[in-house]
């Protein structure tokens, strides 16, 4: 997926002289916990191509979706979004309203969580994280300054494909991947609601006259 986008990026400078990187962050994530950091590439007024990478703790969001606050456990996440847009009617290249699509890989790891058996009802702690990946649509509004600053709203919806599910500290006992699913642990989807402040690095468009 790394070396489709670094792909994609090589050719688009080759399209316009136009290219411009932006960079940015997800300013509501970070009153959840959610820490993001994203590149993009604007490879003319109405296309561009971005890498964004998130950073993930626990937060209230993610416990109330996977009804998961009566359970004690530790969380973290990472995710990697390479991500395409197409800009209706830019005024400076780049912004106002676009719609996309991205992929995603996550990788999710769960820890000091605690298994029942069913038969004995002993307990035991254990560990659980899985790799996934997928695809999904978005859709939102930039709004560009001539001060290079940048302000979106941004919507999204993906699904995922979980794989190399990894179960440790339980030596005796096979828990099953369904266990996970049927206990909220694991989400087939990604929802995305974000905030974003950016800064315009690189030419501006000549109907800037900053």
């Amino acid at each position: 997926m790394k070396n489709i986008l670094l792909a994609i990026l090589i050719l688009g400078t080759s399209f316009s002289t136009f290219a411009q990187l932006e960079i940015k962050t997800d300013a509501l994530g970070l009153t959840y916990k959610n820490y993001a950091l994203g590149y993009e590439y604007i490879i003319n007024d109405n296309i561009s191509v971005s890498i964004t990478t998130k950073y993930i703790l626990d937060n209230a969001i993610m416990e109330s979706m996977r009804n998961l606050q009566n359970t004690d456990y530790s969380f973290s996440a990472m995710k990697i979004i390479p991500e395409f847009r197409y800009y209706f009617n830019p005024k400076l290249g780049g912004d106002g309203i676009f719609i996309g699509g991205y992929g995603i890989y996550k990788t999710e790891y769960f820890s000091d969580l605690v298994y029942v058996h069913p038969a004995t009802n002993d307990k035991y702690d254990y560990t659980m994280h899985y790799d996934g990946q997928g695809l999904g649509l978005i859709g939102g509004y930039k709004l560009l300054t001539n001060s290079r600053f940048s302000f979106e709203g941004l919507i999204g919806i993906g699904r995922v494909t979980p794989y190399h599910i990894v179960q440790s500290s339980i030596s005796k006992y096979y828990i099953g991947e369904n266990y996970y699913y049927e206990n909220n642990y694991i989400s087939l989807w990604d929802i995305r609601i974000e905030l974003n402040i950016g800064f315009r690095i690189g030419k501006m468009n000549k109907n800037n006259t900053n």
